[in-house]
C-alpha cells in the first residue's frame, strides 16, 4: 500500500540528470561522466540525454569507492 498522497507519488523521480546526480553528490558534472564510463553509475538514454538511475545514485552514495580515474592508465 503506497503511504504518498498522491501530488508527492507524481513528483517523485526515478531518473536525474548527470548535473542534478552532480550535486546530489557534491561532485562535478565531469566527475559523474567518470563514474558513468567505469560503470560505477546506471544510465539510460532518453534521446541525446543521458539520465542517471536514482536507485544507483543511492546505492553509490551508499558504498566506499576509489575516486573514477582520467582513463590514461
Amino acid at each position: 500500500m503506497d503511504t504518498l498522497p498522491s501530488e508527492q507519488r507524481e513528483r517523485i523521480k526515478l531518473l536525474v540528470s548527470k548535473r542534478e546526480a552532480g550535486s546530489a553528490l557534491s561532485v562535478s558534472v565531469r566527475t559523474i561522466e567518470n563514474y558513468i564510463r567505469c560503470k560505477e553509475l546506471k544510465v539510460r538514454k532518453l534521446g541525446r540525454r543521458t539520465l542517471v538511475v536514482l536507485a544507483s545514485l543511492r546505492e553509490f552514495a551508499s558504498r566506499d569507492h576509489a575516486s573514477p580515474g582520467n582513463g590514461d592508465e
